[in-house]
């Protein structure tokens, strides 16, 4: 037991030395060619900090967040500490939601590139036009799922009593839920990987910072829409482990799989989860050493 533990051990460490390797550079890159690319100028970005500075800025953050969450490492899951926990990340993300969506008010931008082909058949579609032989979506036929459900999107926002806004608006509130259903997912999961409240309150912070307020909003991006749908994959599946035998483990496997199918017509990436997932599955009703399994925290 012992040396397979120490596989998994020198597994991992050994995927987190390459991911280590394979950022360095790109790091590097950012430092040290950011300031001096010259980029048209309607592409580069004004800032009042060089990204030396800004990098600095950003450890020192880091290593007082990590810091905090270090102290309050052995503070445990309680049944009154895990309730508040999931009330209060739901109603953060909640209130993200809404700070999202006057963030778009302030700043909505429509593409030229996939982004307005997308949704200019959608709109079309919306004035009794019909898709035809488009060329652009005989190129991508994957954009075809996504340009049918904005179009239900634009004639659901059509329906909506007191709607004061642009129809095509209602795309960017749709994105703003599916960034905070994405993060409330990501840190259910969490929680139930860990069973410690500071990995989720780690896992919050670092979302709200980089997902969060992501400027993808601003423009009704298509592969937003497909956010929550992995995450959701993954969450299920741990549920799934879970559960010993009967109807519910069964059920969560049907809702497992309806979610990436769903988010596999939206992007068919997500069918990369699906694929992982039944592969754990397959290996794991093959392989008559399961204690390897558990080990790594799959039961």
């Amino acid at each position: 037991m012992k040396k397979r533990e120490y596989v998994c051990d020198f597994v991992y460490q050994s995927i987190m030395i390459v991911f280590l390797v394979l950022f360095v550079p790109v790091l590097f890159c950012v430092l040290w060619f950011g300031d001096r690319i010259e980029y048209n100028e309607f592409c580069r970005l004004e800032i009042l900090c060089s990204n030396w500075i800004l990098t600095v800025g950003s450890i020192l953050c880091l290593v007082f967040v990590f810091g905090v969450f270090y102290l309050l490492r052995k503070v445990n899951m309680t049944r009154v500490i895990s309730a508040a926990l999931t009330i209060g990340l739901a109603v953060a993300f909640f209130l993200l939601y809404f700070v999202n969506v006057e963030i778009v008010k302030c700043i909505n931008l429509q593409q030229e590139w996939d982004i307005g082909a997308v949704n200019g058949m959608a709109w079309y579609m919306s004035v009794g036009e019909m898709m035809g032989d488009n060329f652009y979506f005989a190129l991508y036929p994957n954009n075809v799922p996504i340009a049918y459900f904005l179009w239900r999107l634009y004639e659901l926002a059509k329906t909506i009593p007191g709607y004061l806004y642009s129809y095509e608006f209602f795309w960017n509130m749709v994105i703003c839920a599916m960034i905070s259903v994405s993060g409330f997912v990501a840190c259910m999961t969490v929680k139930k990987i860990t069973q410690k409240p500071v990995p989720v309150l780690l896992t919050f912070f670092l979302y709200v910072g980089c997902v969060g307020i992501t400027p993808w909003k601003t423009a009704a991006y298509t592969d937003m829409f497909a956010l929550p749908f992995p995450l959701l994959c993954i969450w299920l599946y741990l549920i799934y482990c879970g559960i010993s035998e009967g109807v519910w483990k069964y059920l969560i496997w049907f809702f497992l799989m309806a979610c990436g199918f769903f988010g596999a017509l939206i992007k068919p990436p997500v069918l990369v989860v699906i694929i992982a997932i039944v592969g754990i599955e397959l290996v794991k009703n093959l392989t008559a050493e399961k204690r390897l399994w558990i080990g790594m925290g799959i039961r």
